[in-house]
């Protein structure tokens, strides 16, 4: 069977009610054909044999196409409406999920992303909201011009060396505050200051 051959078929025959009254006529079929998507040299996709009539991906098929693909596809008027992408002629690139839509959401009692190697997420604005949030890893790196944290209770176990860097280090606390340790030492090559109404040593 050849590329443009018909390979589905989806026809609404006409039939009648129970009492010989007859239903409203049926809609035109509908053929699916095969085909491989070709490029001009501005890049814009079409089909071989139609190249001057209009390409429209469907809005199902959220796998975006490329030149060499087979897909599956139908007219509509004046428009050929790609339907699916049935195989990648380079099986080795990366493939691409892209939405017609202004936005997409996805929605499941459960949802897992898993990447072998690599997950990377890239967005000008990125929220995450959840009841609870939990990260494990072996080595955690965070780099931000700006960073700000809030909460109303925070914990930190160190087990081994805690480094802190800064230019100008401030801590303030409304109520109190205490340093404890076996061995403790503060040093300041220029001036040592300690103010407070009352000072208790020993």
């Amino acid at each position: 069977m050849s590329d443009h051959a018909t390979v589905l078929r989806f026809r609404k025959l006409s039939r009648r009610q129970t009492g010989g009254a007859p239903v409203a006529p049926s809609a035109p079929e509908c053929i699916a054909r095969l085909a491989t998507l070709e490029a001009d040299k501005t890049g814009l996709l079409y089909i071989a044999g139609y190249r001057h009539r209009v390409l429209k991906i469907a809005v199902s098929c959220l796998t975006q196409p490329e030149v060499g693909d087979r897909v599956r596809f139908i007219e509509a008027g004046d428009e050929l409406i790609v339907l699916d992408l049935l195989s990648c002629a380079d099986t080795g690139r990366c493939l691409t999920l892209s939405s017609q839509q202004a936005s997409l959401k996805i929605y499941a009692q459960q949802l897992a992303i898993e990447a072998r190697d690599t997950l990377s997420l890239s967005s000008d604005h990125l929220s995450v909201v959840s009841r609870t949030c939990r990260w494990l890893a072996d080595c955690l790196q965070q780099c931000a011009r700006f960073l700000h944290q809030r909460a109303v209770h925070a914990e930190r176990r160190v087990e081994q060396c805690d480094t802190v860097l800064a230019k100008h280090l401030v801590q303030t606390a409304e109520q109190s505050y205490r340093l404890e340790s076996r061995l403790a030492a503060i040093n300041a090559s220029a001036v040592l200051k300690i103010d407070g109404a009352q000072i208790h040593m020993g």
